[in-house]
């Protein structure tokens, strides 16, 4: 039973710590990218994708070691964030569009998951085992 609820503290931290740190890049990333509205969708997501992978490897420098001590967990975790925070940042683009503040590239869905990806896949390859 304790094992189930360390597995589930990890995934929960993991997840948790990512959501933010999108979150916050996202408040960040309004300023930044206001200039981009007028992008082609298809050149905002590389952008967005370098700017994950940026953010994660910031990240690093501060939390250097992989918070899942489990190798299953982190691929579950390089599956399932992106997902989630794809979906929350979507979520967060319908409620401005509802409340018609500006949906900026990285509101949808595409933008998110391309971001989450990039920034997962680096945690993934460079955090330390530990």
């Amino acid at each position: 039973m304790e094992a189930l609820l360390e597995i589930l503290l990890e995934a929960a931290g993991e997840l948790l710590f990512e959501l933010v740190l999108q979150l916050v890049f996202e408040l960040g990333a309004r300023v930044l990218l206001a200039p981009f509205r007028t992008f082609a969708a298809s050149l905002r997501t590389p952008w967005l994708a370098l700017a994950g992978a940026a953010a994660g490897a910031v990240s690093l420098a501060v939390a250097p070691h992989a918070w899942l001590a489990r190798p299953w967990l982190r691929v579950a975790n390089l599956l399932l964030t992106p997902i989630l925070a794809g979906g929350a940042v979507a979520a967060l683009g319908a409620f401005r569009a509802r409340r018609g503040l500006v949906v900026l590239p990285l509101d949808r869905f595409v933008g998110g998951f391309a971001f989450a990806l990039a920034f997962a896949l680096v945690r993934f390859a460079f955090a330390l085992r530990g």
